[in-house]
């Protein structure tokens, strides 16, 4: 099969991955605390291996799994327990299964003994790792995260990590540590009781990521057909020969 063949099959398979990309953005558009997945690419010159003396061929590879944490738009609401985060900073949550994992998803609740939940039902955690206690019918919460109720003073802790690569998405606006990574409690954190931060997807960008990533491709598709035609026509040559 012609080199060529194989960089236009990787440029076209690239583009389809950078499309699953785009098309899981656009459906969090609405989602509370998104943050949006960027793809990088990478080039694999066959001269780099095949020596200097050889025709380079450029084939690339996209490399998924890495997050924009810019900061998304902080919107009012109202709700005590929608709790916005701006600057740096997650919440830490627990699973049924018992994972850790780290979200800035602000809807919260309370179940019946109190604690904490995610709007899907996640554990929010305390600074010791536990499950975070807010009992009392009155919640007043401070731009500290210092949360006082009739029972006293309960700090919502952020985390945060020394890098952002120390973060692997996991899908539905949630993250683990990779290993070995170690999370760290933010000094100063922002929290704003009775807001929302917004996804930071870009309808408009992402569309015209899309455009591009479609033209691309086009062209990719167009480069398979002509050398398959040439193949066919080879094939033909050869024969008739």
């Amino acid at each position: 099969m012609s080199s060529g063949l194989y960089s236009a099959l990787s440029g076209a398979t690239s583009r389809l991955q950078l499309m699953d990309t785009i098309s899981d953005n656009l459906a969090n558009l609405k989602t509370s605390g998104f943050k949006k997945g960027i793809n990088r690419f990478e080039s694999l010159l066959e001269e780099a291996k095949a020596g200097p003396t050889a025709t380079g061929v450029n084939y690339a590879r996209l490399q998924e799994g890495f997050s924009d944490f810019g900061q998304g738009t902080l919107v009012k609401t109202g709700v005590p327990l929608h709790l916005g985060i701006e600057g740096e900073g997650f919440f830490k949550v627990r699973d049924e299964g018992g994972n850790i994992l780290y979200t800035r998803q602000g809807i919260m609740r309370r179940d019946a003994e109190g604690n904490l939940l995610t709007g899907s039902g996640l554990q929010v955690l305390d600074e010791s790792g536990k499950p975070l206690n807010l009992p009392g019918e009155t919640l007043t919460i401070d731009e500290r995260g210092n949360a006082t109720t009739e029972a006293g003073v309960v700090r919502i802790p952020l985390f945060a990590f020394e890098s952002p690569g120390q973060m692997q998405r996991v899908g539905s606006g949630l993250f683990v540590a990779a290993s070995g990574a170690q999370d760290r409690l933010v000094d100063e954190p922002r929290l704003y009781q009775g807001q929302l931060e917004e996804s930071n997807v870009s309808m408009m960008d992402e569309t015209t990521r899309m455009m591009e990533a479609l033209r691309a491709f086009e062209a990719c598709q167009k480069m398979i057909k002509t050398y398959d035609t040439l193949a066919a026509k080879a094939d033909e040559i050869g024969s008739v020969g």
